[in-house]
């Protein structure tokens, strides 16, 4: 005979043990707390790096407006004011380093192009309404196609230009000014020197041309006057390539907001 099926008895210590589980899978208010606190803290972050990445574009854009009306510049310079964060050198009225880059800039009929300045130690004023620099190293670029015109101009018989000048780098400190006259070619080898404040000096040093009657060495000896450059700069240097003049130039102790070009 198959003996009857004894029910279990129910065990009821085992559903406290089910539930205390139950309750251990909830996560525990302290680190939802946590969490919470720590994306807060994110999104205020966020805020306060947006607030000041805008107040650095609209000092830089201010900036930028007032050098273009104080050097009489045709067109709006690029001004890019470094370090971070920029609020805190608001604070203190001084900002360690600045760029400002100006495309286009017309001296005395020479276009400079590319000008690109470094701004060490610029120093704002109590109303926020003027700046002054410690000290500025820049660099810019004459084609040799400007510096052909130049040449273009100075040759001439009786007051009337003759040719039009080609000119390309000869190698070293020099360049090679050709032309053709009256169907014939005519070259020279001209040393490109400093000489006094930002003038350059063009000095043949070998000449060769069957028309010597009409146009001689001294038509390429000239000195030629960038005038004024902005932010009170001189020239220091002239570094030759294959396309252009590369000019270095330093200033000390300059105003942005004080002119010091007679125009753009």
């Amino acid at each position: 005979m198959t003996e009857p099926t004894v029910p279990m008895p129910h065990n009821s210590w085992e559903q406290p043990t089910q539930q205390a589980g139950a309750e251990r899978v909830k996560p525990p208010r302290r680190r939802r707390r946590g969490t919470r606190w720590l994306i807060a803290l994110v999104i205020l972050l966020a805020l306060l790096v947006g607030a000041d990445r805008i107040a650095l574009a609209v000092a830089e854009d201010q900036l930028a407006g007032r050098i273009q009306s104080s050097q009489h510049l045709s067109q709006k310079p690029g001004v890019s004011i470094s370090g971070f964060p920029f609020l805190t050198q608001v604070a203190a009225r001084n900002f360690p380093h600045a760029t400002v880059d100006i495309h286009g800039l017309t001296a005395n009929s020479l276009t400079i192009t590319d000008l690109h300045a470094d701004l060490r130690g610029v120093h704002v004023n109590g109303a926020f309404n003027g700046a002054t620099v410690d000290s500025l190293t820049a660099t810019a670029h004459i084609s040799y196609s400007d510096i052909a015109k130049a040449l273009s101009s100075q040759l001439n018989v009786d007051g009337v230009q003759v040719g039009t000048i080609q000119v390309s780098h000869a190698g070293n400190d020099q360049i090679k000014a050709s032309y053709s006259l009256l169907g014939v070619d005519v070259s020279a080898i001209v040393d490109v020197t400093l000489a006094g404040a930002n003038e350059l000096e063009f000095k043949s040093v070998s000449f060769d041309s069957p028309l010597s009657t009409l146009v001689t060495p001294s038509n390429f000896d000239v000195k030629y006057s960038l005038g004024a450059l902005p932010f009170g700069m001189n020239l220091t240097q002239l570094t030759f390539t294959d396309s252009d003049v590369q000019i270095s130039a330093t200033g000390s102790h300059v105003n942005l907001s004080q002119s010091t070009v007679s125009g753009g």
